[in-house]
């Protein structure tokens, strides 16, 4: 009768285990879907951001450029 009781014991043991196992396995893949997510955002973010870098270099150049051919053609006056 005790070895019954036992065993029963160890069974619930191992179920209630098995379902803490399974939450903590819910858990890591949520976990790994919201950091995928925002891995996805952070690498958009970055690429909006070295885009409008680029623009902004493009347009320093620009007015630079035209910075210097204004005070080429004012010399000239």
């Amino acid at each position: 009768m005790v070895a019954t009781e036992k065993f029963e014991h160890v069974v619930a043991e191992l179920e209630s285990t098995l379902a803490r196992e399974k939450r903590a396995q819910e858990l890591l893949n949520e976990q790994s879907t919201k950091l995928a997510e925002v891995k996805r955002q952070l690498e958009k973010v970055c690429r909006e951001n070295s885009q409008r870098e680029s623009e902004l270099s493009d347009s320093v150049a620009v007015s630079d450029y035209t910075f210097d051919k204004l005070q080429m053609i004012s010399s000239l006056c």
